[in-house]
């Protein structure tokens, strides 16, 4: 399986608006630190079918909140941090692989998950005749993206092409702005 990676644009942009305070829209939530209503969960509830899920899950979820009508903010300021690197420290997938006493379940399980994560974000090669096993999309429907907006119009105002497999970084993104999709369906 072949997904892409968002990275970080590593920038600080100059502020556009009048208070430096107000959080930013952003493209993807983070699943370590996301904070909202409890409203959010009833809407959006996470995906029973994503065990031990370490990779995919946020996109997944930033498209579902998105489509269901959530704006995605980020804090105006650096209020967590999360350290990768931590040398000779138990990472989460070697703790999967503990507990079930098989040295590769994270890996497997991954499999399994990331072609689910891939439907739902809409990638042609995770289409039903694609995926195996088919179980793998069990309940799909029900976790999918619903609501009133589109799976498209997210992936294009985030700038990620799932047939090509790119992700360009969107001008509001860099600038600070609202996303233009947010702007236009504000004055309509």
């Amino acid at each position: 399986r072949q997904t892409v990676r968002v990275g970080s644009t590593g920038r600080r942009f100059k502020d556009t608006r009048s208070s430096s305070l107000k959080p930013r829209h952003t493209a993807f939530v983070a699943a370590g630190f996301l904070i909202g209503h409890a409203a959010m969960l009833l809407a959006v509830p996470f995906d029973p079918f994503f065990p031990f899920c370490f990779m995919g899950e946020e996109l997944v979820l930033s498209i579902r909140l998105y489509v269901a009508g959530f704006d995605l903010y980020a804090p105006s300021v650096d209020v967590v941090r999360h350290q990768y690197g931590r040398r000779g420290s138990v990472k989460y997938w070697e703790t999967v692989s503990m507990v079930f006493a098989t040295p590769s379940m994270n890996n497997y399980l991954t499999n399994l998950t990331i072609q689910r994560m891939m439907h739902l974000a809409g990638y042609p090669e995770a289409m039903p005749t694609f995926v195996r096993p088919l179980d793998v999309l069990a309940h799909s429907a029900s976790f999918g993206a619903s609501g009133p907006r589109k799976l498209n119009d997210f992936l294009q105002m985030v700038g990620l092409d799932v047939v090509n497999k790119v992700q360009r970084t969107p001008e509001w993104c860099l600038s600070g702005l609202e996303p233009p999709a947010l702007h236009a369906s504000k004055n309509t």
